[in-house]
This record gives structure tokens, C-alpha cells and sequence, in this order.
């Protein structure tokens, strides 16, 4: 009975009222009436391959929600590549107005300085109350170990957000409910054709609130993520593809085998400028760690495999700059020239609420650093971060779960501790006396820990 009484609400959803529309979400400008994304894995040249269609609908609910909800968008990469699309409004009085001026630019990143990312934009034409807009996107994505999460919720209200993934009976995709109100969502399984088909459904799913200074939407917002566990070749035989954290880290292991085969002699000399007359291990790493942090400046370029793929240290050297994964490849080589034991490492920071431990994905980590072994004791460094203090690892990484290469087959999977409160420290003394002269006072500031950091970062 409940099952009959629920796919009467989903039938019914398409043909909700404006005014009911508007009673179950007072205040609201528009709602999304629909958002599906249908995910074909298919297998093509004895590998996964994977193609989406995706279709959102707005329902304009006043007259004023043309004002600032009539612009729209998509974005598009070298990994998810927009094969066809096409935007149009039918209005309230079903006539359909198609859009017919796209423009698509470089997506702007404040933390990028550059990469494959694209933005198309357009607007919504004849946008008033019971209008709807639709926006329909096919998509090619190139590689099925980076499939993106599916989040149910929007800006505004959906009324109905759905997933279906389809992929061949002898394949295994698994799939994870993350957020909060994961019971809301609905999971269906069928089995049609010689494919399985999963279909995961959110009705009257509420808008997503961003607040300043708040975790990423990762930790609270409903969503699904799905990957590939294993696929039959044409052999008849099972593959593994992210069947374990074995299987990622030998992928993220493979970016490395291009790079850094020698020293060159310029950084061998710097090498040997900052540890010949020194006596410690430490001392030396941290000469090394202070002398990246000074001369190879931070700046983001990823394009297609760039995002994935160090670049090797002699060119880093050579340039003076590089993003994270340069920074990780610099460091790593510099200090294993010194005798020191050095990981490049793959985390993910405290804006992702995912682990290795429980999602053997690429999607885990969108950082890298390096990591050395001092004293039997595990020190990450970041060359990203030009005030970070030797020893305490940036706060953007703390509680995380880091995988450092040992070697092609060998890995670990480390957690990057919690700096103790007591490390971190905001001292404010204030002074003040009244005088014939008005208000003197003295105002001294004792700071440790990140808070120093903080300080010495706008200062220098």
C-alpha cells in the first residue's frame, strides 16, 4: 500500500499547481519540478565506458523570479565532454521558446589559475509565473574511474530529483547514500534486457543553504556516489577496476612512472647547498621545506592529465613554480637526495567527508603533498602553503586520511593528526586608562599555532 501511495506522488509531481507548488514551499521564487541524470556504462574496446543524459526543469512561480533566476548554465571538461544540448521555455500558455545564444568561456576559479574547465551560459527566454525551463545536456565521460557524485539537492527546492544507473548483468557497480536525510531517498533495482538498472529517488527534496565558514556540502547535503567495482573483458574474464584501495593506488601510482628518473645538476647543487653543512636529518628537511616554500611559488594549471600527473622536479626548478602535485614532486626528489625518507602523498582536505578506508576513489583526494619519516614519526609537508611551520601539518589536512607511495606496489594509508589546542593559541591583553588627555592604552597580542600562521601570511 505505501508503495501504490508513493508512485502516486511521483506520477503527480509534473502536474502539481502553482499554488500547490507554493504552499508546500512558502517564499520561494521557483522550484526545480525536475533534475534526472541517466548514466549508460557500457564496456568499449575491453574498458568501461560511460555516457549521461541530464535533464533539469525549472518552474518559475512568480512574475519576479525573471529578475535574477532567467540566467542559467552548464559546465564541461576533457573528462566530461558535452556531446549535444538544447534549452528552451514553455510557458504557462504552452508555447515553447527555444534558446538560441549560448556562450561558453574559461570557468573561473579563484584557486586556479587555469585549466580545461568550460562554462556555457545562456538565458531562459519569456520567464513569468508557470513558465518552465529546461535545460537537456548529453555528456561523453572519458574515464569511469572519475564519475562525479550525484547530489539531489539544488540551490531551490526539486520536487524530484532522481539517479538511474545502467550498466551490463555482468558488471558490479556499488553505490554509497552520504548527507544527511539519506532515508529519504528511494532505491529501486531492476533487471531489463541483459542490464541492471539502480534508481535512486528524492521527492520535495529541500534547497541547499550555504553559510559563511561552513563544511562543504559533502558533509551534509543527500547524495549518491557510484563506481565500478569490476567489469567482464572479452576474455570472459573479471577485471577489478575500483574494487579496493589496491586498485586506486595503483592508478594514482602510475601517474608517477613518467616522472623525476634523474636529478638534474641545478637542483642536485641546491641539494647540496642546504644540507653540506648540516648534521641532522631534521635540520636538513627543514632547510629543504623552508627553501620550497621561498622559491617555488603556488600556481594552479590543470589541463586534462595535468590535474593528475607531478610534474617532473628538474622543470619545476627550472620554473620557480608549480601547483600542489609539482610541489609534492619537488619536495619528495629534494629530500631523498638528502638520505631522507620522503612519500609523495595523495589526501583529500577537510572540504571533502570522504576517506580511503571506506571509498577506494580518485574523488577522495584533491591535494598532494609530501610526507617524510623523521624519527620514526610521519611529517607532512606542504609547499603550497609558504608560512606553514616545519612539523605542524596546514589545517586544511588535519584529522585526514593521507596514502603515501612507498614504492609501486607498497603504500600507506596514514591519518594526519589533530594539532592539540594547546599548540594553538590567541593571547589578547588589552590595557587601558583614562586620561586628561582621553582614553591611552597598550594592546599586546600573543599568538601560536595557526593563528601565527595566519598573521605571518598577511605580513609577509
Amino acid at each position: 500500500m505505501l508503495m501504490l501511495i508513493f508512485l502516486f506522488i511521483i506520477s503527480c509531481v509534473g502536474a502539481q499547481s502553482l499554488d500547490s507548488i507554493q504552499r508546500l514551499f512558502p517564499g520561494e521564487e521557483a522550484v526545480m519540478q525536475n533534475v534526472f541524470m541517466h548514466y549508460t556504462i557500457s564496456i568499449k574496446n575491453n574498458e568501461p565506458a560511460v555516457e549521461s543524459e541530464e535533464t533539469e526543469k525549472i518552474k518559475y512561480l512568480s512574475a519576479h523570479a525573471a529578475s535574477y533566476m532567467s540566467q542559467y548554465g552548464f559546465i564541461q571538461s576533457d573528462f566530461q565532454e558535452v556531446s549535444k544540448y538544447q534549452a528552451y521555455t514553455m510557458t504557462s500558455d504552452n508555447h515553447k521558446l527555444k534558446v538560441q545564444d549560448f556562450k561558453t568561456s574559461n570557468y573561473k576559479d579563484a584557486s586556479v589559475f587555469y585549466d580545461d574547465v568550460k562554462q556555457t551560459r545562456f538565458d531562459f527566454p519569456a520567464v513569468g509565473a508557470g513558465a518552465v525551463g529546461t535545460l537537456e545536456i548529453e555528456r561523453v565521460h572519458h574515464d569511469a574511474h572519475l564519475l562525479s557524485p550525484f547530489f539531489f539537492a539544488r540551490f531551490i527546492p526539486v520536487l524530484k530529483s532522481e539517479l538511474k544507473v545502467s550498466f551490463p548483468k555482468d558488471m558490479t557497480v556499488k553505490y554509497v547514500l552520504l548527507g544527511s536525510d539519506t532515508s529519504q531517498i528511494k532505491v529501486e533495482k531492476e533487471s531489463r534486457g541483459g542490464q541492471y538498472h539502480y534508481i535512486f529517488t528524492f521527492i520535495n527534496c529541500p534547497a541547499n543553504k550555504n553559510y559563511p565558514d561552513a563544511p562543504n556540502m559533502s558533509w551534509y547535503s543527500p547524495h549518491v556516489i557510484f563506481y565500478i567495482e569490476r567489469f567482464r573483458n572479452d576474455k570472459g574474464e573479471s577485471v577489478p577496476f575500483l574494487s579496493s584501495v589496491n586498485d586506486l593506488y595503483h592508478l594514482n601510482y602510475s601517474f608517477l612512472k613518467t616522472i623525476n628518473k634523474e636529478i638534474s645538476p641545478e637542483l642536485s647543487h641546491i641539494v647540496d647547498s642546504l644540507t653540506a653543512k648540516v648534521s641532522t636529518d631534521e635540520q636538513k628537511a627543514r632547510n629543504i621545506y623552508s627553501w620550497v616554500q621561498k622559491n617555488i611559488k603556488y600556481v594552479a594549471f590543470e589541463k586534462g592529465m595535468e590535474g593528475f600527473i607531478p610534474r617532473d622536479a628538474n622543470l619545476v626548478c627550472k620554473r620557480r613554480f608549480g601547483d600542489c602535485k609539482d610541489m609534492s614532486s619537488i619536495l619528495t626528489v629534494m629530500l631523498n637526495a638528502a638520505g631522507i625518507h620522503a612519500y609523495y602523498t595523495w589526501i583529500g582536505t577537510r572540504h571533502l567527508a570522504y576517506s580511503f578506508s571506506k571509498l577506494p576513489l580518485p574523488l577522495v583526494s584533491n591535494h598532494m603533498i609530501c610526507t617524510i619519516l623523521l624519527n620514526g614519526k610521519y611529517i607532512f609537508l606542504d609547499g603550497t602553503h609558504p608560512t606553514c611551520t616545519f612539523g605542524i601539518p596546514p589545517d586544511g589536512i588535519q584529522d585526514k586520511e593521507a596514502m603515501l607511495a612507498i614504492d609501486e606496489n607498497q603504500y600507506k594509508i596514514v591519518k594526519v593528526p589533530v594539532i592539540e589546542k594547546t599548540g594553538n593559541v590567541f593571547t589578547d591583553s588589552t590595557f587601558l586608562e583614562l586620561t586628561n588627555e582621553g582614553l591611552r592604552g597598550k594592546i599586546t597580542e600573543d599568538l601560536s599555532g595557526y593563528f601565527s600562521m595566519d598573521i605571518r601570511g598577511m605580513l609577509f
